[in-house]
């Protein structure tokens, strides 16, 4: 009988192992869209800024391995599997209200705005407030996406795009009047792509955010917290400004 029992109660203690196990940083599982300069692949292997921080945060957390794995989706793909996935973190994720008790999160990391950029020829969107007279591209799910759906822009007016690349092919081919997109993004990809920057104009900036780690709702607190540890940590030693500095304005 008391053999029993003691193997009872080291099931139970092995079980709650493997659960805290489960919930452990170095268990979770992180995913990201292509957005470069923030995250991409560069020969096949996770680069950008917000990789380099992820990469310093998780050093920071001491993690015994903190090279995780990182895997690539296509946007709504990344936030769909976050959502309903335990143990997952997506990032860069844009914080929004409509957002906000869908996931757990840790940050901010990052500042993110959106703007509207056209091609310089495109004058006329930049001589008139109508803005919802012209076909305005957006990544589909994207923070720029709810945007113009709060805002109230006419759903017809809004093209919805699967990636950067093909946003800016839309805009060479005169499929659309706009994109509405991080400048960063936008310039980054289009010399990537060949396209002469010189032609792209921004015209206003109409959105101002951050982005942050996201975490699904059911991480447990102390998951979160250590990785939020870890993100102050290279704040306050400067890790974070000296990577974000690599982030300067594109000239146009």
């Amino acid at each position: 009988m008391l053999k029993r029992i003691l193997l009872c109660t080291i099931a139970i203690i092995c079980v709650q192992i493997g659960c805290a196990q489960a919930h452990s940083l170095e268990k979770t599982t992180f995913v990201t869209e292509d957005l470069p300069p923030y995250n991409y692949k560069l020969n096949g292997i996770p680069a950008g800024i917000s990789v380099e921080i992820l990469n310093a945060v998780l050093k920071a957390a001491k993690l015994q391995n903190p090279s995780r794995p990182i895997h690539f989706y296509p946007g709504a793909r990344a936030f769909k599997i976050v959502r309903s996935t335990q143990n997952v973190c997506a990032f860069s994720v844009i914080r929004s209200p409509e957002r906000e008790h869908m996931f757990k999160w840790v940050g901010p990391i990052a500042d993110y705005n959106i703007s509207l950029i056209s091609l310089k020829k495109t004058a006329d969107i930049n001589k008139t407030n109508k803005l919802n007279q012209f076909r305005i591209t957006v990544l589909r799910n994207s923070i720029s996406h709810e945007t113009l759906l709060v805002a109230g822009y006419p759903e017809s007016q809004i093209d919805l795009s699967s990636s950067i690349y093909s946003m800016l092919e839309k805009l060479k081919r005169g499929r659309i009047d706009a994109i509405f997109s991080n400048e960063n993004v936008v310039f980054y990809t289009a010399e990537k792509m060949g396209i002469n920057t010189s032609t792209l104009e921004v015209i206003r900036t109409l959105h101002n955010s951050e982005f942050y780690f996201a975490f699904n709702n059911k991480t447990e607190n102390h998951v979160v917290e250590r990785m939020q540890h870890g993100l102050d940590t290279i704040k306050k030693d400067g890790t974070l400004a000296k990577i974000l500095k690599k982030l300067t304005p594109h000239p146009h």
